[in-house]
């Protein structure tokens, strides 16, 4: 499982903490999702998953090497269940949320 910023500038010290916290955070939210997620069973491990974190929109993009993997239905739960309900929690709720422009 790989992540990836982007954020449209230059990622400086204080936003590269709040990265790494908020990764800390999303990483067992989607694997809890991944593990109960019906599509993946069989699946040997989830080192095929890679998600960009865009932080002017605020939301996580699912992306896996074999595209194949990744069903509309299978989109729209992750949307649902760790996207909406979850990563723009994760932006409003902490004292700093870095303003990006």
């Amino acid at each position: 499982m790989k992540f990836q910023w982007i954020s449209g500038k230059r990622i400086d010290e204080e936003l590269g903490k709040f990265c790494i916290e908020l990764e800390y955070q999303l990483r067992p939210r989607i694997t809890r999702f991944l593990i109960a997620h019906p599509d993946f069973e069989g699946l040997p491990d989830f080192s095929g998953f890679y998600f960009e974190i865009d932080m002017k929109l605020q939301q996580v993009i699912m992306n896996h090497v074999q595209p194949e993997i990744l069903s509309s239905k299978l989109k729209r739960d992750f949307d649902r269940d760790v996207n909406l309900g979850f990563a723009r929690s994760l932006f409003t709720r902490r004292p700093y949320t870095p303003r990006i422009h």
